[in-house]
């Protein structure tokens, strides 16, 4: 299935070898979404906390 244009990678800036496989961009697109839930829960957790310290409870 070549159904590209490109006949050569002559002044190419950048390539990516598996950018065809649906598979390899869904798995970063998940691993993506995982950090980022991470990051806010922790954030949360984290506010939570220091608000809490704050009123002195």
């Amino acid at each position: 299935m070549e159904s590209a244009p490109i006949t050569t990678w002559d002044g190419a800036e950048a390539y990516y070898t598996w950018a065809g496989s649906s598979n390899l961009l869904a798995l970063c697109l998940a691993l993506t979404a995982a950090i980022v839930v991470a990051v806010v829960v922790q954030s949360l957790v984290h506010e939570r906390k220091s608000f809490k310290r704050a009123e002195g409870l």
